[in-house]
């Protein structure tokens, strides 16, 4: 936490940005662990039609992750907003 700080990272942004990249790790192919536990779960459903199917969600979480970086305040603006 000292060195996001030390770079004028705000650290709630931080922790936001950081839990939404994991969760795109856990489902992005090809180790997504996730996946694999969908597919556990779902013996009859193949491993290339889960990743099939979480595709439009993985380019929601890109989509999401990208707004994070361009657009850093709205993180905030509820906090703030609440904080009033």
């Amino acid at each position: 936490m000292p060195i996001v700080e030390s770079i004028g990272l705000s650290p709630v942004w931080f922790g936001i940005f950081l839990v939404r990249a994991m969760e795109i790790g856990f489902v992005h192919p090809p180790i997504g662990m996730n996946l694999f536990v969908i597919h556990d779960i779902a013996k009859d459903v193949s491993l290339s039609r889960i990743f099939k199917g979480v595709l439009p969600f993985l380019a929601a979480d890109f989509v999401h992750l990208l707004l994070l970086i361009l657009l850093p305040a709205t993180v905030m603006w509820l906090p703030d907003l609440l904080g009033q």
